[in-house]
């Protein structure tokens, strides 16, 4: 007969036994498709290298995909589909929980951005805010970003100044490459809207800019590590020099003059997907894409008209507890035009506030969240050449938390600059919202490296 502690004693360990079978069940790696993983994450970084660049990693930072040729969109797809066959032989039944989550997240990563290929996105290779999957990358503004010298982009040894002298080779082949295609777009009938192409040439001749002293790109030759050599400074001054006047300059003119001259008056008037051929299809593949469903456009769209009706429900409640006299309409045009709510005198003013409401939000972290990021923060304004048409976004630190999270405020005039949205701007793109989804998320090494910096839209 056992004792009332032996009882006790040997519950104790038949539970830790059961417990750790269970947490062995939900977290054990398959060390075959943890490489299967990783050999993904790898071959990846090397087919987007400017996503690598931005990942933290430095091994292709002298790359940029040409990835509108023909000879790049078939190397994707044979990318894709020998990853599906590698992950086809796994299942349910065979793996952890933790693998098996994310062998399907892998699974319809590869197939949806297979899938994408099929509705040529290289057509319409860019447009004013970033290009269609699976690329998604605005690469002319992306340029812009890194070649400034304040952004991913490093440029802290000789061999980084060099790798971005090679990057800007490689950016008029681009650009050859993106006339081609949207050539090939005209002839097929897949055509941006005129509105966005209208927004797009302020932006692509703001980064051809002559003149030297407000040139971005000479940026990081005015802002030389303070260990170069006067020998160095010389060699590299005159290559970037020569590289930005005869290269870069004449292929964001190329790309400008182009879509003004010869794209423009093939744009179309309307903005839906609608009036392309395949455009219905080409829709719903997107809706699908963006937010992880099965529901059709019209599902999606009742789901909207549902949340603004919402939306409005409690806005009328905030526009009486303000003693508001008048319609919710002339509510918001009050707000838009009473002084009271655009209070800035210049960027500095607007930047300032938003540091002021993240020390009052700041105290308020610890006690609603368990795990603080590691990683480092900055409010930044966003650049001018591409103010105009951006929204506030924030940009994730690399994978290793020693580039920082940046909350980009687009200021076009300061004077013009709301103050009533600014609270609630802050939480979602900054901090808490993106900064510690994103932040965390790339901290979490249990998670695959694909994982660690994979971005689903419907959840960010």
């Amino acid at each position: 007969m056992f004792n009332r502690s032996t009882r006790i004693t040997k519950f104790g360990i038949g539970l830790a036994l059961i417990l750790f079978s269970f947490s062995n069940k939900i977290f054990s790696q398959n060390k075959e498709l943890n490489k299967i993983f990783n050999d993904y994450y790898q071959e990846r970084l090397e087919l987007f290298p400017i996503l690598a660049t931005y990942a933290g990693s430095p091994l292709y930072n002298d790359l940029l995909q040409n990835d509108g040729s023909l000879e790049y969109i078939n190397k994707l797809h044979k990318f894709y589909l020998k990853y599906l066959q590698e992950l086809s032989v796994y299942s349910q039944s065979n793996l952890s929980f933790s693998d098996w989550t994310s062998c399907r997240i892998l699974k319809e990563i590869l197939e949806m951005e297979s899938e994408a290929l099929s509705f040529h996105p290289e057509y319409m290779p860019v447009n004013q805010f970033r290009s269609l999957p699976p690329n998604g990358i605005q690469l002319p503004i992306m340029m812009g970003m890194l070649g400034s010298g304040t952004g991913a982009q490093p440029f802290k040894s000789v061999k980084d100044y060099e790798n971005w002298l090679k990057r800007i080779s490689l950016f008029p082949i681009w650009v050859d490459t993106a006339i081609g295609n949207f050539n090939k777009g005209i002839a097929a009938g897949i055509v941006l809207p005129k509105a966005l192409i209208v927004k797009m040439i302020p932006q692509l001749e703001d980064l051809a800019q002559e003149d030297t002293s407000r040139n971005l790109f000479l940026g990081p030759i005015r802002n030389f590590p303070v260990d170069f050599t006067e020998e160095q400074r010389k060699k590299l001054s005159a290559s970037y020099y020569l590289a930005i006047t005869t290269e870069l300059i004449p292929a964001y003119k190329k790309l400008a003059a182009f879509l003004r001259n010869d794209y423009l008056p093939h744009a179309r008037l309307s903005s839906g997907y609608n009036d392309l051929p395949n455009g219905p299809e080409m829709y719903k593949f997107y809706v699908r894409y963006f937010t992880t469903t099965n529901k059709s456009p019209e599902e999606i769209y009742q789901i909207g008209l549902k949340q603004v009706d919402s939306m409005h429900t409690e806005m009328e409640k905030i526009k009486i507890q303000t003693s508001f006299k008048g319609t919710l309409s002339e509510f918001f045009k009050y707000l838009e035009t009473d002084p009271r709510f655009t209070p800035f005198m210049n960027p500095e003013e607007v930047l300032n506030a938003y540091r002021v409401i993240y020390k009052k939000i700041e105290p308020n972290l610890p006690p609603l969240f368990g795990v603080k990021p590691k990683t480092a923060f900055e409010i930044r304004q966003t650049e001018s050449f591409r103010a105009a048409s951006a929204a506030a976004e924030y940009s994730p630190g690399s994978l290793d938390g020693k580039r920082p999270g940046i909350f980009y405020v687009p200021i076009v005039d300061a004077g013009k600059y709301y103050s009533f949205s600014m609270e609630d701007l802050f939480m979602h793109e900054a901090i808490p919202g993106h900064h510690y989804q994103f932040s965390l998320q790339r901290e979490d090494t249990t998670l695959p490296l694909f994982r660690r910096v994979l971005i689903i839209s419907s959840f960010g």
